[in-house]
């Protein structure tokens, strides 16, 4: 399942890769990326985690153990993405009033 080098590796590159993703992403100075930036720190942080395990163990992420992080990472992503729609959904619902 690797060794603990392996797996510091894949902290420090994930989370040097999601952080300059997240900052670029808060750079852009949109308001509806502040408006979420709870959620886009979440989002980078499992995707920082995905890319931490690819970069370090390769196709070994494919394996028995590491399987498991990985899909929960991608699980992760996966929810994060459905959370945010419905959230910008029901935001944007709430600003338009409707005509009736």
């Amino acid at each position: 399942m690797g060794t603990a080098s392996e797996w510091a590796n894949v902290a420090f590159y994930g989370g040097f890769w999601g952080g300059i993703m997240l900052l670029i992403q808060l750079l852009k100075g949109k308001s509806e990326t502040q408006r979420l930036w709870p959620m886009g720190a979440l989002e980078w942080s499992f995707a920082g985690l995905l890319f931490g395990l690819m970069f370090v163990f390769g196709w070994r992420t494919l394996h028995w153990p590491l399987i498991l992080i990985t899909g929960l990472s991608v699980g992760g992503l996966f929810l994060q993405a459905i959370y945010a729609r419905i959230k910008a959904s029901r935001d944007s619902s709430k600003a338009t009033p409707s005509s009736s």
